[in-house]
């Protein structure tokens, strides 16, 4: 009885799993209700199996990232306000934590990763509709398309998904699925630019070049450079819709100009507490409240709003010491990831971390360095480095498996 319950809520958890990656940057219920699945499951799972199967815990990726999250959860109970910092961890934080736990145990074998590989490539697909909808939606009622602040939002699902999208297109075979890839990552790049992301941009660019260093390939770097020609001469287009929505974003300066003001006043905030911090989740109450010692601090919109970098974020919240296990984290994950590109003898394998890791720079190495990106996606993508690597040391020689210990 045991044994069928193990393997049910095995399968639960992963198409819980499928559920919450193609959800997390789109439909705020529908993830939280896979979350809700998972973390039920996974600890109904090993409550039945007495614990059994944890050694995988013992991997250092996942143990970094579970005391990255351990520490940022007890900062929210020296915060001002412990209840909505709690509230905040749950959605973000907290929710990376349960990825973290879920994915190394139940996505350990190569079919398993396969099909989370593909659902995260086919995600692409999904926010493509999702936006051209929007669009559409909008049009019909208003008679014109918003400004491109209007559809920002999607911009992180956009730079997330793309990678994954990108691998899967050199992983198919025919003319029809090669097609249909070409299309999916032209659209995903052509409503990347006119959500006006300039941070974004930069961090698609970031990702191709991690992806060419690691992987060169001539079609990858003619196609680059003949979609940023293409580029260049829409904007230059007289009039075009297009070139109007991109320039705004390029001409915006608001990104700086808030990176310009935030960044002095967080660090100014961080020399108050520079060991513990101010505790996650109150940023906006607590510039609030120096910011009346400070008559020349700008408080530049209604909150809540964060300082523009995760790693400022991280050190103003939980302290130095919790930015120090985030830092190794991202380096252990990339260290990590490069190693299984360039050892995985299975093509599927080396595409799946190469997008894993393009995806986190973009992300987190990127754009979380000059905006408040979301937390959830860390969780998956360290759940999938670490994944990746307790299979890869199955599969090469002269490796220890910790999985079932």
């Amino acid at each position: 009885m045991t044994a069928k319950f193990i393997k049910l809520a095995d399968v639960v958890i992963e198409y819980a799993v499928y559920v919450f990656v193609l959800a997390m940057l789109v439909s705020t219920s529908l993830w939280q209700l896979a979350l809700a699945a998972i973390l039920l499951f996974w600890t109904a799972r090993h409550v039945a199996g007495r614990g059994t199967g944890l050694g995988y815990l013992r991997e250092p990726l996942v143990l970094a990232g579970l005391a990255f999250c351990t520490l940022v959860l007890i900062s929210t109970f020296y915060a001002s306000d412990t209840l909505e910092g709690l509230r905040v961890y749950k959605n973000t934080i907290g929710a990376s934590m349960i990825l973290l736990l879920a994915i190394p145990d139940i996505f350990r074998d190569e079919r398993r990763q396969r099909r989370l590989f593909a659902t995260l490539a086919y995600a692409a697909a999904v926010v493509v509709l999702v936006q051209v909808g929007r669009y559409v939606v909008d049009f019909l009622q208003d008679g014109s398309i918003r400004n491109y602040s209007h559809y920002r939002k999607m911009a992180e699902p956009f730079l997330f998904y793309l990678p994954f999208a990108l691998a899967f297109a050199f992983l198919s075979a025919g003319i029809k699925a090669s097609i249909f890839w070409i299309i999916v990552m032209i659209s995903q790049v052509v409503l990347l630019l006119l959500t006006g992301a300039r941070s974004a941009w930069i961090g698609v660019a970031a990702a191709l070049l991690v992806w060419l260093i690691l992987k060169p390939n001539r079609t990858l770097f003619m196609a680059s450079a003949a979609a940023t020609a293409i580029a260049a001469l829409v904007m230059l287009a007289y009039d075009s819709p297009l070139s109007m929505r991109i320039s705004e974003g390029v001409l915006s300066a608001s990104t700086m100009e808030r990176v310009g003001r935030l960044w002095p006043q967080t660090y100014s905030m961080i020399a108050t507490s520079p060991f513990l911090g101010h505790g996650y989740g109150d940023y906006y109450g607590e510039l609030l409240r120096q910011s009346a010692q400070h008559p020349e601090w700008v408080v530049l919109r209604p909150g809540p709003y964060g300082p523009h970098n995760n790693y400022l974020e991280i050190w103003f919240s939980a302290g130095i010491a919790t930015l120090a296990v985030l830092i190794y984290l991202c380096a252990r994950l990339v260290g990590q990831m490069v190693e299984v590109v360039r050892s995985s003898a299975q093509a599927p394998t080396a595409y799946f971390a190469l997008a894993t890791l393009c995806a986190f720079t973009a992300h987190f190495l990127v754009r979380g360095f000059v905006e408040d990106v979301n937390w959830r996606p860390l969780g998956v993508l360290a759940g999938i480095a670490a994944a990746l690597t307790l299979r890869q040391r199955v599969t090469v020689p002269g490796t220890r498996d910790i999985r079932s210990t």
